[in-house]
């Protein structure tokens, strides 16, 4: 008699966790929009405003010219923006099996962002550190996607590079048996440890991000997805002095 009651109980936990994990997902699902909503207003009512502003009255062409620059301006921001949404919302753990295809070597997708980086800013620059190389060159592969895991990496060195004092960073790659360990690091102010825990949501912001560089907060968690389809593991540790470091471990 007692074997009913007990399968009664666990179906009820079953779907009681069931249940959590819905009312979970709507959750998010409704904080997602939420953000998006308030990103995107914005730099919307400001493209709405100087362009009712200009209609008012009749203005000299220079005028004409810069209000056109300031609205060009809005309009890349929602632009950048809706691309890392889009990038965002396609990443998916369903689509592992059909993304993960490719064999990345990974001190050449290290010298690769490094250009990149530097390209975007001059005042950038990124230091490429290669642990000892293993002795079998399918040792320096590892699978995923290339593209994804490019992105992934380069949000991380840009990063480093922005909040840097100097506007440097290093990129360091470690090789094992069965892994890879890739530090992004740089030297400048720390991350507070209030925001550590939140860093990787989307929509975060820090005060301290938010004070000095333009952004989304979309993608450390763009990031932070990348890495989990590549069934990895992603830690900050941002220390009181003036060292912050994200490690990437990623199966070989």
């Amino acid at each position: 008699m007692r074997t009913q009651p007990d399968e009664i109980s666990r179906l009820s936990a079953t779907i009681n966790r069931l249940l959590d994990r819905v009312a979970e997902s709507f959750l998010m699902q409704r904080l997602f929009v939420a953000n998006v909503s308030h990103e995107l207003k914005n730099p919307l009512t400001q493209i709405s405003s100087q362009l009712e502003v200009s209609l008012l009255n009749q203005r000299e062409p220079e005028v004409y010219r810069q209000t056109i620059r300031s609205v060009l301006d809005d309009v890349r921001q929602v632009s950048a923006l809706t691309h890392e949404l889009l990038q965002l919302s396609q990443v998916s753990q369903d689509d592992a099996a059909g993304l993960l295809t490719d064999r990345i070597r990974a001190d050449e997708l290290a010298w690769d962002i490094r250009d990149e980086v530097m390209r975007i800013n001059p005042r950038y620059g990124v230091t490429v550190e290669l642990g000892t190389l293993p002795e079998d060159p399918d040792g320096l592969t590892l699978p995923g996607n290339r593209p994804l895991l490019y992105t992934a990496l380069k949000n991380l060195t840009e990063n480093a590079c922005k909040f840097s004092d100097d506007g440097h960073a290093l990129l360091r790659i470690g090789f094992a048996p069965a892994s890879v360990q890739i530090d992004i690091q740089n030297n400048g102010r720390p991350i507070p440890d209030a925001d550590l825990p939140y860093i990787f949501e989307p929509f975060y912001r820090s005060h301290q991000a938010a004070d000095r560089v333009r952004g989304y907060g979309v993608g450390l968690a763009l990031v932070d997805q990348i890495v989990r389809l590549h069934r990895g593991s992603i830690e900050v540790e941002s220390e009181t002095s003036t060292l912050t470091r994200f490690r990437v471990r990623l199966p070989g």
